[in-house]
């Protein structure tokens, strides 16, 4: 990234902000949108905690502007929520998707694309702080929305399928883990354009499991599948290519332990 070109982006825009504050009314939609702008350029950037901040200030004028059950609103605390989860923050992250949630269930018909979103941020967090009971919940209710109304081929049924299998597993219920690994690549397979990356980490998924199980001949198998397909479009010096090459060591070690 050009850091020059990046700083001068930047400038411009809190150049912009600052005469939109001084000429406009404190809740005009225009500080909205050039919030919640300045905010998504410092989460691209990784910038998080500044982030955080303009969309706070995004949030504000939303709350003194719009009605309390506006999707503007369940956006900006969706926003938070996910700089909070980044920054490893998850009691905060699901504190503000909660209340997004809430502003959902209020706004839109059950099947509506908004609320698999809440439920999957929800239950991401849910899983990274080990409440699998409370993820496979969420992750449950994502899916069976996305069914309604995503063609049986979409990359988001995939993740769901993913996500699903990756609290099996953690859980050790690893028939249905299985199970839900299998249909997240049959969905990405189906794909226009499918997911390689997606792909990969599925078929690695199904290697851990086997790992887990002392399966090592099946666990073999797969990561060795999961790296030919990173092979293909990765570069020789990926990270991800690291991580399959250990892996398959890993393997072979613990086959050498038991001959």
């Amino acid at each position: 990234m050009d850091h020059s070109n990046t700083d001068s982006v930047q400038e411009n825009m809190k150049t912009s902000l600052q005469n939109k504050i001084k000429y406009l009314h404190p809740n005009h939609p225009d500080l909205i949108r050039c919030y919640n702008y300045i905010g998504s350029v410092y989460s691209n950037m990784g910038e998080y905690s500044k982030a955080v901040s303009y969309f706070e200030e995004d949030l504000e004028v939303c709350r003194n502007s719009l009605p309390s059950n506006h999707p503007d609103l369940a956006i900006s605390y969706s926003n938070i929520g996910s700089m909070y989860a980044k920054m490893a923050e998850y009691t905060k992250a699901l504190t503000y998707y909660g209340k997004g949630l809430d502003i959902i269930e209020k706004s839109f018909p059950t099947n509506h694309p908004d609320w698999a979103m809440a439920y999957n941020n929800i239950g991401s967090v849910n899983f990274i702080m080990g409440g699998y009971v409370e993820a496979l919940s969420n992750f449950e209710k994502a899916l069976e929305i996305r069914k309604k109304f995503l063609p049986a081929n979409h990359h988001n049924l995939a993740i769901s399928y993913n996500n699903i299998g990756s609290v099996f597993s953690k859980m050790e219920e690893y028939a249905n883990a299985l199970f839900h690994y299998e249909q997240a690549i049959e969905v990405t397979k189906k794909a226009h354009q499918p997911d390689h990356r997606l792909l990969a980490i599925c078929v690695r998924n199904i290697a851990t499991l086997y790992n887990n199980m002392g399966e090592y001949w099946n666990a073999l198998r797969n990561h060795k599948q999961a790296l030919e397909i990173l092979e293909k479009f990765l570069p020789a010096n990926h990270l991800d290519l690291a991580v399959s090459y250990s892996s398959i060591g890993s393997v072979y070690l613990k086959m050498w332990r038991i001959h």
